[in-house]
């Protein structure tokens, strides 16, 4: 594309093809983005490991407490 117009057009008109398409492609992206089509997975998938985390630690947390607790010392009385 960019010989046959260098060719037939002129010499600087493939890298004003080239700019425009980089421009139209840049505003593509910036209204993509702004829609939510376009999202920073990476900082979703850090508060995605985070909030695991800190369900995992929580979870550890009630493990421990429900080990330390004392045994209810209850008694039964079977009825024979």
């Amino acid at each position: 594309m960019g010989g046959w117009l260098f060719d037939h057009v002129g010499p600087k008109v493939p890298f004003y093809y080239v700019g425009v398409l980089d421009i139209v492609l840049a505003v593509i992206c910036a209204v993509l983005s702004c829609c939510g089509v376009i999202r920073n997975d990476i900082k979703e998938r850090k508060l995605e490991a985070q909030a695991v985390e800190e369900k995992r630690k929580r979870i550890e947390q009630e493990l421990r407490t429900k080990r330390k607790s004392p045994v209810n010392a209850t008694t039964y009385t079977i009825n024979e």
